[in-house]
């Protein structure tokens, strides 16, 4: 025969088991997300798309400015300073287009994004960047001695990119 005393333990031990029993199925209830794969992508400059072999570039940084307190104990500050973005690296094989060569050479200043695709070719995340400008042009490098595929090389400046899902 059970006592009342170990009728409360049991019934504590069951509500335990439950409440651990439905965090769980909860937590199996989740959407899991996976990495994007980074060779499913594409570039739009001024409304034309492009593909590309590999976009470099895509980060920002934040100057830090650092000034002393004075006093016996000097203290270092930190503070946020300027919003700095590195130029966009480009490569794709080279075809004998000159579309990218001659918007080197015109210096036109446009707007562009380069889009992350999953596996099912489906719209991830998009970096649009504004007022880009080709900040410099590299043809292939021509070796007899390679059996490789000719690259072309644009280095685009720009005034920023936002970063946004779809």
């Amino acid at each position: 025969m059970v006592d009342s005393g170990s009728r409360g333990w049991m019934r504590k031990w069951l509500a335990v088991v439950v409440f651990v029993l439905v965090a769980a199925s909860g937590a199996r209830a989740q959407t899991r997300t996976d990495p994007i794969p980074g060779f499913l992508f594409r570039v739009e400059i001024n409304g034309t798309t492009g593909f590309f072999r590999s976009v470099s570039g895509l980060g920002v940084e934040t100057e830090v400015i650092e000034y002393r307190e004075g006093g016996l104990n000097e203290v270092i500050h930190k503070r946020p300073g300027a919003r700095k973005w590195p130029n966009l690296v480009l490569k794709r094989g080279f075809t004998g287009d000159m579309s990218l060569y001659d918007w080197f050479m015109s210096g036109a200043r446009v707007s562009g994004k380069i889009t992350m695709l999953d596996a099912r070719m489906v719209e991830i995340v998009t970096f649009q960047f504004k007022n880009g400008f080709p900040a410099k042009w590299q043809g292939p490098e021509l070796d007899a001695s390679k059996n490789e595929v000719a690259i072309e090389t644009l280095e685009i400046a720009h005034d920023g990119f936002l970063m946004s899902p779809r």
